[in-house]
């Protein structure tokens, strides 16, 4: 199984990439889990003075919330007004309180 975020951190600089390019880096409760968990991490890192977030591919930075996912489990939908941070990837992005540079590459 390939890691739905990848990391790395170089010269103080952490890149996040969203890792689903076959889903367009739909946002799956998976990946938004693993975005939470990611971003405290970083936010905890004294070694990172800020972050770039990108997705993985060439045709979408996110095509947003996992469509095929929410429409397969009952009440999934909610998801969207989420107001916990390991479920919201706005919020997971919050948490964290270094800058945060989005570099959007293709649909977003």
């Amino acid at each position: 199984m390939t890691d739905l975020i990848l990391t790395e951190i170089a010269d103080g600089i952490a890149t996040v990439t969203l890792n689903r390019p076959e889903a367009m880096n739909a946002l799956s409760k998976a990946l938004r889990h693993r975005l939470y968990k990611v971003m405290t991490a970083l936010d905890a890192d004294d070694g990172v003075r800020a972050v770039i977030l990108t997705g993985a591919g060439t045709r979408a930075f996110t095509a947003g919330l996992d469509l095929k996912e929410l429409g397969s489990q009952e009440g999934a939908l909610g998801a969207a007004n989420a107001e916990g941070a390991d479920e919201n990837p706005v919020k997971a992005i919050e948490s964290c309180r270094k800058p945060v540079i989005g570099a959007i590459n293709g649909v977003a």
